[in-house]
Order: structure tokens, then sequence, then C-alpha cells
């Protein structure tokens, strides 16, 4: 198959839609679904999607990388150790630097998060 580049101005390709990705659950986390688009080996970035589901809670948690996260679909709280969260919609974006943080979906369907995971230089 040939690629078609897209010149300025045009309309771009849909390359895959939500409801072509196989979500399967979080093997780490209960009431997450991870669809994975980019996988990458320890120590190297990834990208991928994750779905919250409505009502469901990530616990906090801590990483050794840099999170670049971007709200997709539906809304999300970001959670913070201290208690305080920010509640975030479509178009939102989040650096996190290894910070601890959680993610609560409060609303009544299921967020969509794209998530590059890009690890943390010591």
């Amino acid at each position: 198959m040939r690629k078609r580049e897209i010149r300025a101005g045009e309309e771009g390709t849909v390359i895959c839609s939500l409801s072509e990705i196989p979500w399967v659950p979080h093997p780490e986390v209960s009431g997450l679904e991870r669809g994975t688009l980019v996988t990458a080996a320890v120590g190297r970035p990834a990208w991928f999607l994750t779905r919250i589901p409505a009502g469901a809670t990530v616990p906090l948690h801590a990483t050794a990388t840099t999170d670049y996260v971007i709200v997709i679909a539906g809304s999300v709280e970001l959670l913070f150790e201290d208690g305080s969260a920010s509640m975030l919609s479509v178009g939102h974006f989040v650096v996190q630097h290894g910070r601890s943080h959680g993610w609560h979906n409060p609303g009544s369907e299921a967020a969509v998060l794209s998530v590059v995971m890009s690890p943390t230089r010591t």
C-alpha cells in the first residue's frame, strides 16, 4: 500500500477508531483497560490508549517516567497525594514527572486517555 502525503489544509485520514482497538484489562490496576498501540522495550518510550470506565478509580501510583497525557474522550479527575484533584476533559493535556497521582472517572461514560511514557533519566 502506497502512503499518500497529506498537505496543509487537507482533511486527514483516520488510521483507526476507538471502536476498532482491542481493549484488555490492565494487568496491574483493577477497573482500568488498556489498548496498546505502540509497545516498547523496558527503558524505551511507549504510546498507548487507556480507557477508564465510568465510576472507576485508579489508585495513587508513581512511575520512573515522564508521562504526556491527553484526554480524547469523556472526562476524568487527576488525583494528587495531598488529596486535591483537577477535573480534565477532552483536549486537556497533562505532563507528569514521576509525581504520585491517580485517576477517577466520576462521569457516566468512559474516559479515554492517550498516553506517552518516556523513561526519566537518572
